[in-house]
Parts: structure tokens; sequence; C-alpha cells
């Protein structure tokens, strides 16, 4: 945002457009964070890209005995993961 020099209006119509997954209407309120903690939300984005990864290798891997319900239990049992970037 800063580096671009877009208004918090542009840099909410970039998040709408390019956000990895649906932001919900929530996109002016993440361009003010960003505003005011420049590389502070980056880390919510990488984690919901990787955690797509691993849940499209598990389901590659499984096949049709993938279970989403699952693969989301296993995340909460396994607790806070560190994914490599």
């Amino acid at each position: 945002m800063q580096v671009m020099g877009w208004s918090a209006d542009q840099a909410a119509t970039y998040l709408r457009d390019e956000w990895p997954f649906d932001s919900l209407g929530h996109e002016q309120a993440w361009a003010a964070d960003l505003a005011s903690s420049p590389g502070g939300l980056e880390a919510y984005p990488i984690g919901a890209l990787q955690y797509e990864a691993v849940r499209k290798r598990a389901q590659d891997a499984l096949g049709p005995r993938f279970d989403s319900v699952n693969i989301i239990r296993c995340f909460f049992q396994t607790g806070h993961c560190r994914f490599r970037l």
C-alpha cells in the first residue's frame, strides 16, 4: 500500500479482488490495518495458502477416503503449526 502510493479505497479494492479467500466485505478495515501496520497481515493469507496446499496433498493422497471434517480435526488436534516459506 505504501510502496504503491495507494489510498485506503484503492487498497480495499485490491484486497477484494486479489485476496486468496472470501473477504466477506471487510476490505476497508483490512486496508486500515495494513496502513497502520505494514506487513502485519501478511501471515494470514500465507497461512491460508499453506493450509490449502496441505489439504490438497491430503486429498490427492487419500482420494475417495479423504474427509474434510477429519483434516480440520487433525489441524485442531495438532495445534500451532509452523509452515515453511
